[in-house]
């Protein structure tokens, strides 16, 4: 998957953040990561603050608060047609740190089972 991003205004992100496509709104955006290009994640303002993350078919949403206008990005972005019982909560250490970690994972690396799993063997591994 190319990882092109797509210019949209905020109120529509969350057509694209559906069908997890690259995208850049106004201080808003998302993109491919992970191996194979398999997981997506949004971000408000950059990094530091992921809103909605793809994994293993699963979304994940940033459950923390920090402003008016974060609380904006997270409304529009949020991906059509899914509920909020179909999403896993985080707070922002969390959803941050998975995000990170998950990033820093090579696009090539062959993946044989879910990659938290996978995160955490690792972590074990390291401890």
């Amino acid at each position: 998957m190319n990882n092109k991003r797509y210019r949209v205004a905020n109120m529509r992100s969350g057509y694209y953040v559906a069908d997890k496509l690259p995208f850049k709104g106004h201080n808003l955006y998302g993109l491919r990561f992970g191996p194979n290009d398999s997981c997506y994640v949004v971000y408000s303002y950059g990094e530091h603050w992921p809103l909605w993350l793809w994994v293993d078919n699963h979304w994940f949403g940033n459950k923390s608060r920090y402003s008016v206008t974060t609380s904006k990005h997270r409304s529009h972005s949020w991906p059509r047609g899914v509920g909020p019982e179909e999403i896993t909560w985080l707070d922002i250490q969390q959803i941050r740190e998975a995000a990170r970690k998950i990033v820093a994972l090579p696009k090539d690396m062959p993946m044989a089972g879910n990659i938290f799993n996978y995160l955490i063997a690792e972590e074990m591994k390291n401890d």
